[in-house]
């Protein structure tokens, strides 16, 4: 560690702190004063919002509507019509106000740390508590909290591709340098490597970051489901104007200037307003938000909505196996070795955890060690100092520290992986019999740790070549049993047509023994990472897509797997670690433990706050849940509104009159689209989550043309029926039938199967479907029917009408039925 006194001193002097950092009082009086270490983006208001309701090409049909029916004197046609207007939008502000408070809450659910020293202790505060003149400690796989001078370091080196744009990692030191840039780590980066202090000069909007989000202000990716099906509404309005062209030129050809105009130009409005699906977005949006909120209350948290619909479509999870099939709880049941004391010292000391200037250790390793070591050797630790260490890498799989006795004698300890010690030892023992003592203990399941070490000379560097030449010492075994529920959560992710594929660091024999005890099917056998590594891209594809379990695997190797399996299937990725961004950010979807290392929590798209296998596939099920509610909506919405819409165009083109009054059809679209908010509650068919789906356009095209060509064919019956009774009692009967007819739709088209045999529609929608239904009746035989322009219709009228409907049901039943048992892709 370097110390650069003249520089630091005057950070020191200008923030009124030290290396042992500030007092609890100080530090809450600062953040008094220089506020929350947030930036400083702005919240939408609830004005604001509101106001965004109007922002809507539908709402300005309703407009153009309303000021129509004003030219032509229809005062209480343009009122109703506002008042419509007003319905519609106070409906969407409620339901969008209710998203952002659940985004809100989601929020909160992500803390990320940031460890500080408070009057000489290290302590872990929320990030956003940080000030300036705070002293931060950092290390591998630590985002950056603030903008930082540093005053220790170790090997640090830093991302900074967020603020330069450069992939490579930069150096940072505590050294004078030339470069006053290697003096300081920004907010925002992350720590490859090594260790560091330093004290915090920049908070907030203050930052670096900070300044750069105040010219681009970073705002949430839209999801590809919400981005997809708008522009699908928008392709039908084209449809929907371009039909209406047709109709109006064809009412002029064979009516002549019989036809009123404005009047014909209010209906048409009215039509376009009636058929295209203006609430999908929103319906959309709030499936998702109430699918996220379902699962933080499981320990899943979402950090982007749009990460939902790729949770659901998941047909390959890749995992480690530690944590997720296992507790991670070991418990060291041998210990290899000829001086097992020593080896138990030695073992614990390269943990680096022994003394207390930094912070206790989580790893499960080191705490085996210690929980199984005697208190001789507990007491014996304290008589060593720790000089330099080498964290833990990947692609050596060890970690190396140097320490210092009371005596003054230096050594160098190496722990990790058996080959790899092995390999860098003298050869002074029976290699043979320690490699099969090794792959005997990995076929019983357990887990391995080996030490060597070596006496060494003091000195400034380590280089590669100190770590050559040891003294093996011996290597211990751990146990870590399956978690109880793994069995059933395989075999429910088998169900749901979910393949789990546990890629490891991992010995082979241990990932196989795991694997097998698990129930999961290796496939024809366990795979290394460097076997793999060989393969061309045919051989590799194969092999990762009908094998499940690949041990020994590098961090650039695991990339290479889901990279290759991302050719074919929709890839969901387990990580934590530093080294799992890039894999992180590959997968269509990012899973990460919210242990895990900040710039891993950074590129994930769903935080785990508990790391358990059975909580990805509960939440791959609800992902599931959620596609196939928003995909009702689709198949409902286009049916009814289509089948209307062509209904009414054509027989427009018959009748001396319009079939339907612009307020009554704008009444017809807002009590058949209320029953959808309560979409998003429904209950779903097994059979619906059972495996992946995506948007099947053929599905939709026949729910268009097909079923939407059913419901105009019950229209044009209807009319046949009821064409004599005058306008008036006919708009008034249309009214009626329209909107039972596409309440029953609701409930035949929300399951694939026969309605009675699927599962039972949620309480919400039952509720809210009853009350459209109560309107629609109560509507025209009340006072308030006159403002509509709506006679009281005949009770035989009202008996014609509900046998219609029921007929309508019977057929859209057996059409479904048909088609679904035709088409096996369910």
């Amino acid at each position: 560690m370097t110390f650069n006194s003249q520089k630091i001193r005057k950070i020191f002097d200008e923030w009124q702190t030290s290396e042992n950092g500030l007092n609890e009082e100080e530090a809450k009086s600062r953040l008094v004063k220089y506020g929350r270490n947030e930036l400083e983006i702005k919240k939408i208001s609830l004005f604001s919002l509101w106001l965004r309701q109007f922002k809507n090409s539908m709402i300005y049909l309703l407009f153009t509507a309303s000021f129509i029916s004003l030219v032509l004197g229809e005062w209480v046609d343009a009122l109703i019509i506002f008042i419509i207007l007003i319905i519609n939008s106070t409906l969407g502000f409620i339901q969008e106000y209710k998203t952002e408070r659940i985004l809100e809450k989601l929020k909160n659910f992500i803390k990320v740390k940031a460890r500080v020293r408070r009057e000489g202790q290290l302590k872990e505060i929320d990030r956003s508590l940080v000030v300036p003149g705070e002293i931060v400690v950092l290390k591998e796989g630590d985002l950056v909290p603030a903008d930082i001078f540093l005053f220790k370091s170790e090997n640090l080196m830093v991302n900074e591709e967020i603020l330069t744009g450069e992939f490579y990692p930069a150096e940072k030191t505590a050294k004078a340098s030339e470069d006053e840039k290697s003096n300081l780590v920004f907010s925002g980066t992350s720590v490859v490597k090594g260790y560091g202090e330093g004290v915090v000069i920049a908070t907030g909007q203050k930052t670096s970051f900070g300044k750069i989000t105040e010219m681009t202000i970073k705002t949430a990716k839209e999801s590809i489901v919400e981005r997809n099906l708008l522009s699908l509404s928008k392709m039908i309005l084209r449809i929907v104007f371009i039909t209406l062209s047709i109709v109006f030129v064809l009412n002029l050809i064979l009516k002549g200037f019989q036809i009123n105009i404005p009047e014909f130009l209010l209906f048409s409005v009215a039509l376009a307003v009636s058929v295209v699906p203006e609430a999908l977005p929103l319906i959309t949006t709030l499936t998702l938000s109430r699918g996220a909120i379902k699962l933080a209350k499981k320990d899943v948290v979402v950090k982007r909505l749009s990460s939902l619909e790729g949770l659901g479509s998941i047909e390959i999870i890749c995992s480690d196996k530690t944590g997720t099939l296992t507790k991670n709880v070991l418990t060291v049941k041998d210990c290899l070795a000829e001086d097992k004391a020593k080896c138990f010292l030695f073992g614990i000391l390269a943990s680096g955890f022994f003394q207390s200037e930094r912070e206790t250790t989580h790893d499960p390793f080191d705490l085996a060690l210690w929980q199984a070591a005697s208190e001789e050797i507990k007491k014996e630790i304290k008589n060593y100092q720790k000089i330099w260490e080498r964290p833990f890498d990947p692609e050596k799989r060890t970690n190396a520290l140097v320490v210092k006795n009371l005596k003054g004698e230096f050594f160098l300890i190496i722990r990790g992986a058996v080959e790899e010690v092995l390999r860098d030892s003298k050869k002074s023992f029976n290699y043979s019999e320690i490699i099969n003592q090794y792959q005997e203990s990995g076929k019983r399941g357990l887990r391995t740790l080996a030490v060597g070490f070596k006496k060494i000379k003091e000195k400034d560097f380590f280089s590669e070549e100190d770590e050559k030449g040891l003294d093996y010492l011996g290597f211990f075994t751990f146990s870590d049993s399956l978690k109880p529920e793994t069995i059933l959560t395989i075999k429910k992710a088998k169900k749901l047509g979910v393949k789990i594929k546990i890629i490891t660091g991992d010995a082979l024999e241990v990932a196989e023994s795991v694997a097998k005890e698990a129930g999961l099917e290796t496939g024809e056998r366990v795979f290394s990472g460097e076997e793999l590594e060989k393969m061309d891209e045919g051989k590799l594809l194969w092999t990762v897509e009908n094998n499940n379990v690949f041990a020994r695997v590098l961090p650039s190797q695991k990339y290479k797997i889901i990279q290759t399996l991302q050719k074919k299937y929709t890839v969901g990725f387990l990580g934590e670690g530093i080294n799992d961004a890039p894999s992180l950010k590959l997968a269509h979807v990012a899973i990460v433990v919210d242990s895990g290392a900040d710039v891993s929590k950074e590129a994930g798209d769903i935080i785990l706050l508990k790391k358990d296998l059975k909580v990805i596939v509960d939440a791959i099920q609800e992902g599931r849940k959620i596609f196939a509610n928003i995909t009702k909506y689709i198949r409902y919405t286009f049916i009814g509104n289509f089948g209307n819409f062509y209904a009414m165009a054509a027989i427009s083109l018959i009748l001396p009159f319009l079939p339907m009054l612009a307020v009554q059809i704008l009444l017809v679209n807002l009590l058949s689209d209320l029953p959808l908010i309560a979409v998003s509650t429904d209950n779903v068919d097994y059979q619906e989550i059972r495996k992946p789906r995506k948007y099947n356009l053929r599905e939709i095209t026949f729910v268009c043309i097909f079923l939407g060509f059913l419901s105009s064919l019950f229209d044009f019956t209807f009319f046949a029926l009821f064409y004599k009774t005058g306008p008036e009692m006919l708009r008034t009967l249309w009214f009626i039938c329209s909107i039972l007819t596409e309440l029953v739709l609701i409930f035949s088209i929300r399951t694939r199967y026969f309605v009675f045999r699927s599962s039972m529609p949620s309480s919400t929608l039952i509720s809210v479907s009853f009350l459209a239904f109560f309107l629609t009746i109560f509507i025209p035989l009340s006072r308030l029917g006159k403002v509509f322009h709506f006679l009281v219709p005949s009770f035989s009228s009202l008996f014609i009408i509900l046998g219609l409907v029921i007929l309508y049901f019977i057929a859209t039943e057996t059409a479904k039925l048909a088609y679904y048992r035709s088409h096996k892709e369910i």
